[in-house]
């Protein structure tokens, strides 16, 4: 009976995961496809949160809010997708993503770590950094890394990684 329990409380759990999971990359798309609407920036973003993006440096809620994108992003990419729940109501998410703006002839492409916590049992996002990625680039396999890093463990650099229970 004990081994039952476990099982479905395992099972229980990697939902929950998967469906904030889920939600999180949903509402982060939304931060891409949405980007010229501040309502949408107003819903999403904590009123603490803080965005790093190179060469602009440390943006608060408010200065977003009061300087959307001019045109939402199309074509938007989302790979390589991390999601780490840190605890019930902290998710963290990295990823590759790419994306175009009219009157723009490259893409953006952006490494992409976020920060999501919920509060009144909804997700937002607290914290986000962005920095230039070279797609060319391919992961870095476990035998790339400095020995420091490779010890940690690095089956997380690459797809949806479920938390050890």
């Amino acid at each position: 009976m004990i081994v039952g329990v476990a099982v479905s409380t395992l099972q229980r759990l990697r939902r929950q995961m998967s469906k904030s999971t889920d939600e999180i990359i949903a509402l982060e798309r939304r931060l891409w496809t949405e980007s010229d609407d501040p309502a949408t920036l107003g819903e999403i973003v904590l009123d603490e949160a803080i965005t790093v993006i190179e060469p602009m440096g440390f943006i608060t809620k408010q200065q977003a809010i009061g300087m959307p994108a001019e045109h939402p992003w199309r074509d938007v990419q989302m790979t390589d997708i991390v999601a780490h729940q840190v605890t019930d109501d902290c998710v963290t998410l990295a990823y590759h993503g790419q994306g175009r703006q009219e009157g723009r002839d490259e893409p953006y492409r952006g490494s992409i770590a976020s920060v999501y916590v919920r509060r009144d049992g909804r997700w937002q996002l607290a914290l986000t950094a962005h920095q230039p990625w070279n797609h060319r680039n391919r992961p870095l396999s476990r035998r790339q890394l400095p020995a420091a890093q490779a010890s940690v463990g690095c089956q997380h650099l690459v797809g949806v990684v479920q938390p050890p229970l």
